[in-house]
């Protein structure tokens, strides 16, 4: 029998494995894919994303986490407030590239495309740099 389990680590949850036996039961979570269907109307990787970014972010009540289906797949939108920018990007983007890698698995396991948009806080003094 095939089970899943997430490995607790960076971001509180590095990854999910299939384990057929020999992993300590009280060293590991259990983890039910949650697969989107006709019949539920749960977006893939929102409730994962919204847990990990609740537990980053300081300011929670500045925390939104959106997410749209339409023709290109599924668009998570991340608004955070000014100050917790700099942890969800990360140094030299690491946070949010682990963030979205780990959003494309769950996307790849329920067979959509998962995309991460994060918009810039309200009243940010950051200008866009000039293409």
């Amino acid at each position: 029998m095939q089970t899943f389990v997430g490995i607790i680590g960076f971001l509180g949850i590095v990854g999910f494995t299939s384990w057929e036996g020999g992993l300590h039961k009280s060293s590991a979570k259990q983890y039910t894919p949650i697969v989107m269907t006709e019949t539920t109307n749960t977006i893939p990787g929102l409730e994962f994303l919204t847990f990990v970014l609740e537990s980053l972010v300081d300011d929670r009540d500045e925390l939104k986490v959106d997410g749209r289906i339409d023709d290109l797949g599924i668009l998570l939108t991340v608004q955070v407030s000014d100050r917790d920018m700099g942890k969800l990007i990360g140094k030299g983007g690491q946070t949010v590239k682990a963030l979205r890698t780990l959003i494309r698995v769950i996307g790849g396991n329920s067979n959509q495309r998962i995309n991460i948009k994060i918009l810039e806080p309200d009243g940010s003094s950051h200008s866009p740099s000039p293409v």
